[in-house]
């Protein structure tokens, strides 16, 4: 599996309302849907890993935050975060979209999606086209002060609460609402294995988020099927013995990944049992909106400290990786230039949102740390190997799943979260 780094369903073209899980599916009968999305997640991100035996992603620049703006004390504090690019090529795409198919028991084409946007009667069809993805990697002292956050933190706010601590920190973001919820998810997959790792604690849920823009550019909202997961001790790798005792006196690995797919036709497509007044709730339906894409993968784990060391109690590595497609009038040159800065804002405005907060300290960090003491952030080693060139990119391998996640409709599911907010 490690040699595999492409999937149908970490994609831009995203995944019907057809495709996903009865919500009132069990634990048994989802984990075969969490499991593709693992088994993509966790290949796609480790190829950001410095170890890979090819480099796939390109380092383009480096943004360092200083002082307040990077949510330290004093001038000295700052923060620095390391961009990288990826492009998968056309061709490879349309390779990877004959698998779809078989990866999600398919009702759509193989080389094409088809979607309605609200209040519109034109069908707008996605072929297979490359995908820029950019990454943002960066490394911080595990402590709970300004211009840093601990582990605890870490997981609390981008894990255990991510859509609602989005929501909260980021102003133009003018609405969150959680759509749909799978109940059995959190209990499906318990161990499961990947990546050298074991993974369980798969929350599973259906998020729109709204983002307004400046004028003349209209809102848009982003309806992304979410599943989060937590690596648990007793892998085969040798990240399996990095332990943390949490407050459940549950040992894990110090690492968690946060994966979002976008749901393309959630405007106008209902669950089983819904009808039009249930989609006609969802911000994804109201009038005057704009729908956007994106994929993301987002890794977080804490580093071992040094030699001999595999508690992972040094420093937080956080990575996110997306491909976007904010549609509407923006045309996608000008996406590009601009994704890059947006995603590395992210990492100093996290901090300074901390400091309005009760800090969370980790429990492998005793709250009284001297300044002094901790870790200094650095730059992430630069990578070893040859960057690939346009000819070795197209070239590598196709993931391809190890079961197929084929889930049969089942009765009418429970009803739809209310929504805090449904204006535009």
């Amino acid at each position: 599996m490690a040699d595999n780094h492409l999937g149908p369903l970490l994609r831009l073209w995203g995944i019907s309302v057809s495709q996903l899980p009865p919500l009132e599916a069990s634990a048994d009968d989802i984990a075969p849907f969490l499991l593709a999305l693992l088994q993509e997640a966790v290949a796609f991100v480790d190829t950001v890993d410095d170890r890979m035996p090819t480099a796939l992603w390109k380092p383009t620049h480096s943004k360092i935050f200083r002082g307040k703006e990077a949510g330290g004390a004093g001038k000295k504090d700052k923060v620095q975060v390391n961009i990288l690019r990826r492009r998968v090529s056309a061709d490879r795409l349309k390779m990877v979209a004959a698998t779809r198919t078989a990866a999600l028991g398919g009702v759509l084409a193989a080389n094409a999606v088809q979607t309605i946007l609200p209040g519109k009667n034109k069908k707008l069809e996605f072929s297979p086209s490359s995908e820029t993805w950019f990454c943002r990697r960066s490394r911080h002292p595990n402590a709970a002060m300004a211009g840093t956050a601990s582990w605890t933190e870490f997981r609390t706010y981008l894990k255990d609460n991510h859509a609602a601590s989005e929501d909260d920190m980021t102003d133009n973001i003018t609405g969150a609402r959680e759509a749909l919820v799978w109940p059995a998810a959190g209990l499906a997959l318990q161990g499961a294995e990947e990546g050298g790792r074991r993974w369980s604690n798969f929350p599973l849920g259906v998020y729109e988020i709204r983002h307004k823009l400046s004028k003349p550019l209209h809102t848009r909202v982003f309806p992304v099927l979410q599943m989060t997961c937590a690596a648990v001790s007793g892998g085969s790798g040798s990240e399996g013995e990095d332990q943390i005792q949490n407050g459940n006196d549950e040992l894990l690995v110090p690492e968690f990944l946060v994966v979002s797919v976008t749901v393309n036709n959630f405007a106008t497509a209902p669950m089983p049992g819904e009808d039009a007044t249930d989609v006609a709730l969802r911000l994804s339906s109201q009038p005057g909106v704009v729908l956007g894409f994106y994929a993301s993968v987002e890794r977080v784990r804490l580093l071992p400290t040094g030699a001999g060391d595999n508690r992972g109690t040094g420093l937080v590595e956080w990575v996110m990786a997306t491909t976007s497609n904010a549609r509407g009038a923006l045309p996608s040159m000008v996406q590009e230039l601009a994704i890059p800065g947006e995603i590395s804002k992210d990492v100093p405005l996290f901090f300074r949102w901390l400091q309005n907060r009760p800090r969370l300290d980790d429990p492998l960090e005793p709250a009284a740390a001297a300044t002094e003491n901790l870790p200094q952030a650095a730059e992430p080693a630069a990578f070893p190997f040859p960057l690939m060139d346009a000819d070795l990119a197209a070239a590598e391998p196709i993931l391809t799943p190890t079961a197929a996640p084929t889930i049969a409709p089942t009765a009418t599911p429970p009803p739809l979260i209310a929504p805090a907010d449904t204006h535009p």
